[in-house]
């Protein structure tokens, strides 16, 4: 099966105070290097039009980060199809083979004139190609009740947030999450890995609330929970960061 690969330089404004790349701009670049792959494969294609993917899951385990003006390649490949579930796999790495980050995914095909989940077609997956026996993104995080989310900050969703689907990007809530998250714990602990559902689709003009538990420990790991949700309490995206 061909990886498929594209190249991309970190600016500063994809960085930090610290002159690192923020986790969503990382995430940005693997979301696009996706749909360099879709725009090839689906190239003088049709037949698919009423039909979009939405990323479900992201299971990402941060090595390192590249630093402003860094170059960096990220490579992509399809790991597989579960009933109505795609799962992709991304690799973040430099021109020595240096891995900053591995990336698994779990996707949805939605039906653009219903917003409902549809089985992917066969024709679909044979275009993509699998990669058989790669490790693939896990069970569902659950949302964890039992805990103090113990900062938290309101904001309206901006016109800057919408993507071409109509809705927050799901690139976005990664900066989100972080605002919740005073910058001393950021820039004491090594983030490690991060882990986030997305729940329901967020639009424009939507008031939003970032929630996020202190620093927790669990084995090994200190971790913090985030959980963003609208002013009614639904529910948004749950995520779990690893230090």
């Amino acid at each position: 099966m061909k990886h498929y690969t594209d190249r991309y330089k970190i600016y500063s404004f994809n960085c930090d105070h610290n002159f690192k790349a923020t986790i969503q701009s990382l995430v940005e670049y693997m979301a696009e290097t996706s749909i360099g792959e879709t725009d090839d494969v689906m190239k003088g294609v049709t037949e698919y039009d009423d039909y979009f993917w939405i990323v479900y899951q992201w299971e990402i385990d941060i090595f390192d980060i590249p630093n402003y003006s860094d170059e960096i390649n990220i490579e992509t490949v399809s790991a597989g199809t579960k009933k109505f579930y795609a799962y992709r796999n991304f690799r973040v790495f430099d021109d020595n083979g240096k891995d900053y980050i591995k990336g698994k995914t779990k996707w949805l095909l939605l039906d653009r004139k219903t917003y409902m989940p549809t089985r992917i077609p066969d024709d679909l997956i044979n275009r993509y190609g699998i990669e058989k026996d790669l490790d693939i993104v896990g069970k569902d995080l659950k949302i964890k009740k039992d805990v103090d989310y113990a900062s938290s900050l309101s904001f309206s969703v901006r016109k800057t947030d919408i993507d071409a689907n109509r809705h927050v990007n799901n690139a976005k809530y990664f900066g989100w999450i972080f605002e919740s998250i005073d910058d001393e714990i950021l820039d004491d602990n090594k983030l490690k890995k991060i882990e986030i559902v997305y729940k329901k689709d967020t639009k424009y003009g939507e008031n939003i609330i970032t929630k996020s538990t202190d620093l927790i420990q669990e084995d090994d790991d200190l971790v913090i929970y985030n959980k963003i949700e609208d002013e009614k309490g639904e529910v948004k995206t749950f995520s779990k960061l690893y230090f």
